[in-house]
């Protein structure tokens, strides 16, 4: 029932986030709650989001522009995820990964597709989306660095395959 619930959050979210919005503060305290079942689900579920890119129709010009995704726009968010990278729980561990494993491809598909990328900046006041990208890679590379003297087989060999993805890319994260 429960991961019912939360693939219906992931579509409301991939169809606009305003959607789901109410929820993140939910989810964001689910990603530390007591029961490791629990906090892998919603692990899994943020990475997902957090990755997602939805693209915004505007009816008036009827073109297509790309909304920045969830890791840009929440980062509160994106940090109580990447926490869950060094959990007690080696499933909630692994699940962390997958979600790192799907912002790098994020941050690889907007860091290609840059030019056509209609966005100036974030937000308000903030750095420009190429270095929004930038700045997530360099984390998210650090993040997979500290794991890779994770106690777990399963979680190094996870790293390493994340880490070959990345590599063997046409863009890679630079």
């Amino acid at each position: 029932r429960t991961a019912r619930l939360f693939d219906a959050v992931y579509e409301l979210c991939a169809v606009n986030l305003a959607l789901v919005v109410r929820v993140l503060p939910h989810l964001q305290a689910d990603l530390q709650c007591r029961d490791a079942w629990r906090r892998r689900a919603v692990t899994t579920l943020v990475g997902r989001m957090l990755a997602h890119i939805a693209p915004t129709i505007s009816l008036a010009s009827s073109t297509a522009a790309m909304r920045p995704p969830l890791a840009m726009t929440h980062p509160l968010l994106l940090d109580r995820h990447l926490e869950r990278l060094g959990d007690s729980d080696e499933e909630v561990r692994l699940a962390a990964l997958g979600g790192v494993s799907s912002l790098f491809a994020t941050c690889m598909a907007l860091g290609g597709g840059s030019e056509e990328a209609d966005w100036d900046s974030v937000g308000p006041g903030s750095t420009s989306i190429m270095s929004a990208i930038a700045q997530l890679g360099i984390v998210l590379r650090v993040k997979l660095l500290e794991r890779c003297l994770d106690p777990s087989d399963a979680v190094r060999l996870r790293v390493i395959e994340i880490t070959a993805e990345v590599a063997g890319s046409d863009e890679g994260v630079k």
